[in-house]
């Protein structure tokens, strides 16, 4: 009978543990800027055409949880005649490591793109 508990408490500990294994722990600034590429900004028109459209990308936070890692991240997008400086939320989910979703957080639009350091102490 202690045998048997035992393996079925191994048995949940596994399956607990094995959804985390596939999930990749992070990503680096060109496998992130890959994943916008067609995707939209919500709350604006916007959609990532080629990551050459993003002149500046800086992380400013990382937050994980069982389900999601969350970047929020400073990006400034060229458009024709104004830049669009923004900060954002990417969503990746980690139990297929696919990007579930990119938040415009704050926007502000610009005669050209600001970095960060710009963008912050305007």
């Amino acid at each position: 009978m202690f045998k048997t508990r035992m393996k079925k408490r191994y048995l949940l500990a596994l399956l607990l543990v094995v959804p985390f294994v596939n999930a990749k722990s992070s990503f680096d600034k060109k496998e992130l800027r890959d994943m916008l590429n067609g995707h939209e900004l919500s709350g604006s028109p916007w959609v990532f055409e080629e990551s050459d459209d993003i002149t500046h990308f800086k992380f400013l936070r990382e937050e994980r949880n069982q389900e999601y890692l969350e970047y929020f991240v400073y990006m400034s997008l060229r458009a024709e005649k104004a830049c669009h400086n923004v900060l954002s939320l990417i969503t990746i989910n980690t139990s297929n490591d696919k990007l579930e979703s990119v938040d415009m957080v704050h926007h502000a639009p610009a005669k050209r793109c600001l970095s960060y350091v710009e963008f912050k102490n305007p």
